[in-house]
């Protein structure tokens, strides 16, 4: 190890950048008095470590910095390298080149630096202990240092020796080792003390310490009893608070039903008034107006009248208005004019028109858009209460299929085939058939008890309904020769996040949003956690969309922040992607190949095939591409983006059923955050496990499935207050 160059800028004297390079052999500085010899010396000496600055003929740190003179500014800070060849290895540390430096600015911030890295004073002065370069090493004597190896005193000499030696290190270590040696020998002496006494107490402890295990082993039984006996004390409170709320509950319902018919009685104690009034009159023209009126007239006239009642015609606008109120429609609107509803309110009064009267067959073609949950559940029970009518339902809502159906039709490929059971029951069968049919070591024996298993379950969830009970009973004749597979396929739908999001996913503060004039937003505040799957719920579907569309970076929002974290990565489906497609000279395969990390063809053409586009399918132009396809579309372009966080906006508009299936189990499979607006009851109900509604006065956010918020009754009668 040999010193190579010493760069000194800022330093005492040395105003200008300096370096000296320091040759094999001997090196002389000369100059006259006061030229700045010796401080280089003290250059080497500080930045080596020497924190006196007396040492260093100075008064004050700042003192080592250039001050100036009539012809020169001053300096700001001062600057030491020294740099030592160290091929030989002679320190410890892995580099051939060792540079050290130190700064000092004027405002008092310091630091060393080993090869251009901060290191600690602790951590130079271990690099060279025992090579006789410390501060006061024998390698640099300072003025005054050489009468010291000359002096008669012989503990001078040996210092300087020593650290020529490099036993410094060693004799340091033996005087902390006898320094600890007899600090264990001092404590050793306290222990011992403390042994004595303890043991001329431990008799005493001993008694004490049996008494207390006997006080601890009587506290702990008191505790217990007395934890069992409030234990059941709260379980016949609990259990008596029930059956209270139960009676209450009953008694409300009773009540406001007792009320609503009051109600509906003084709304048409009129109307009958008016109808009986209408009867009478029309009596009195059919009998009394005709002066030829014959006995074959009145025949004829008390027929019709009799075949009035049997149509229940005297009822008929009490039975009409009782429709209208169950699909959401109040009394207030009944006496307005069509043209002087909403779009929604005249597809509830057409869907009552069609069940008026309890037709012979029933036609519904999804009857469910459009209709909030409550006139959705009063559907369902209207439907499945009906005795003496044929309805045959289009849909896309599973849940309302597996609740009102009994028989599922499938329309596969130009064939029609009918399946018993409802929606769940036709799938679930469809993958069990699949399942064993392409499991040929199977036996006839074992698929039948398979199927007859399988076909338990689903009787044994039948409800109470008389069309349940029907179905359930179909189900148990089933044979397995009646089970038939059905030729339907689904894509494969499939989300694999490319790396795990961190804790701090999402944090929302004070979102607000005016759009038309009108507030969509206001003031909405949430954190969203990894791992959540929250639906957005709302009476006005713009609030979601506004919401997601600015949580996915599409709009901003008037005021608020929103902040992602820092791990995760966001796809967003939103419910209009026409400005996806608005290329139309492009395929479907250059289309989507942006957004493939391999932009291969066979790639894609594979990845697009999974979703059902094959063969020249993929060369489809765009424009031509139906709703249900481009949403296909959406989702393979979410698929390929690996984002741990997925945002979507209605995702099951315009999708058919096998697509909603796959989808739907796409994302309860998925391991990331989800966020998004749906109407799909049963798609709620299976992907959401967090509930966030929206309403003009406030937030209800509640961690929960989708059932049992509606079941909710504390949160169903909060909701009532905050539409109002």
């Amino acid at each position: 190890m040999k010193l190579k160059k010493i760069y000194i800028y800022g330093f005492k004297s040395f105003a200008d950048k300096t370096e000296i390079e320091v040759k094999d052999g001997i090196t002389a500085v000369i100059g006259p008095n006061g030229s700045g010899k010796s401080n280089i010396v003290d250059a080497i000496r500080w930045v080596l470590g020497e924190q006196s600055i007396k040492s260093l003929r100075g008064n004050k740190s700042q003192d080592i910095i250039f001050s100036g003179t009539q012809y020169r500014k001053s300096l700001g800070f001062a600057e030491v390298s020294i740099i030592f060849d160290n091929t030989d290895g002679e320190i410890p540390i892995d580099f051939d080149e060792i540079k050290v430096t130190r700064k000092l600015y004027r405002d008092g911030e310091s630091g060393y630096y080993i090869n251009g890295e901060q290191a600690r004073l602790k951590t130079i002065q271990e690099l060279f202990m025992d090579t006789g370069i410390g501060k006061d090493g024998y390698s640099i004597i300072g003025q005054g240092r050489i009468d010291e190896i000359l002096s008669d005193n012989s503990e001078e000499r040996r210092k300087v020796f020593e650290e020529a030696t490099g036993i410094v290190k060693y004799r340091e270590r033996r005087k902390e080792s006898i320094k600890n040696i007899e600090n264990t020998n001092q404590n050793l002496m306290r222990v011992n003390d403390i042994i004595s006494e303890i043991e001329e107490r431990i008799f005493d402890l001993e008694k004490r310490a049996e008494k207390a295990q006997k006080y601890i082993k009587l506290f702990d039984e008191k505790k217990k009893i007395e934890f069992k006996l409030f234990k059941e004390t709260m379980t016949v409170l609990s259990d008596r608070k029930k059956e209270v709320s139960k009676e209450v509950k009953e008694l409300e319902n009773i009540i406001a039903e007792y009320r609503k018919q009051i109600s509906g009685f003084d709304k048409n104690k009129e109307k009958i008034k008016d109808y009986l009034e209408l009867n009478e009159a029309l009596k009195d023209v059919i009998y009394k107006q005709k002066e030829d009126f014959s006995d074959e007239d009145g025949i004829l006239a008390s027929e019709l009248e009799a075949e009035f009642a049997d149509m229940d015609g005297w009822s008929a606008e009490a039975n009409a208005s009782s429709l209208l109120q169950g699909l959401g429609i109040g009394t207030e609107l009944h006496e307005k004019k069509m043209s002087e509803l909403s779009g929604k309110e005249k597809v509830k009064v057409l869907l009552a028109q069609a069940l008026f009267g309890e037709p012979d067959v029933l036609l519904l073609d999804e009857p469910t858009n459009g209709l909030d949950v409550k006139a959705i559940s009063w559907l369902e029970n209207f439907i499945m209460g009906l005795e003496n009518s044929t309805v045959i339902v289009v849909s896309h809502d599973r849940h309302f299929l597996n609740k009102v159906c009994t028989h599922i039709t499938d329309i596969d490929y130009g064939k029609i085939k009918m399946y018993v059971g409802n929606y769940d029951f036709w799938y679930e069968s469809n993958e069990l058939m699949k399942t064993l049919i392409n499991n040929k070591n199977k036996k006839l024996e074992q698929k039948r008890q398979e199927l007859q298993e399988f076909i338990a379950r689903f009787s044994a969830n039948a409800s109470k309904s008389k069309q349940a009970t029907s179905r359930k009973k179909q189900l148990e004749k089933l044979q397995l020769e009646d089970m038939q597979m059905s030729n339907r396929k689904y894509p494969f739908v499939e989300f694999k996040p490319e790396r795990e999001a961190g804790n701090n996913l999402l944090k929302v503060e004070n979102l607000s949003k005016t759009i038309d004039g009108v507030k969509v937003l206001d003031n909405v505040s949430f954190t969203i956690e990894t791992g959540d799957k929250v639906v957005f719920l709302a009476k006005n579907d713009l609030v979601k969309t506004t919401l997601l569309s600015i949580l996915a970076g599409e709009i901003e929002a008037d005021s608020g922040t929103y902040t992602w974290g820092v791990t995760t990565s966001q796809a967003y489906m939103p419910r209009d992607n026409s400005q996806y497609f608005n290329n139309t000279d492009v395929n479907l395969i250059d289309w989507l190949r942006p957004y493939s990390p391999d932009e291969h063809e066979a790639f894609i053409r594979g990845f697009l095939g999974r979703m059902l586009f094959s063969g020249d399918e993929t060369l489809k132009k765009v424009s031509v591409l139906s709703g249900g396809e481009k949403v296909r579309c959406m989702l393979s372009k979410l698929m390929l983006s690996g984002a741990n966080v997925l945002l979507f906006d209605n995702p099951s508009d315009h999708l058919d059923l096998e697509s909603i299936t796959s989808l739907n189990k796409a994302l309860i499979k998925f391991k990331g955050t989800i966020l998004f607006g749906a109407h799909d009851h049963e798609f709620i109900q299976t992907v959401a496990n967090r509930i966030i509604e929206i309403t003009p006065k406030g937030l209800v956010d509640k961690v929960t499935t989708y059932d049992e918020y509606l079941e909710d009754e504390t949160i169903q009668a909060r909701l009532d207050e905050m539409y109002s």
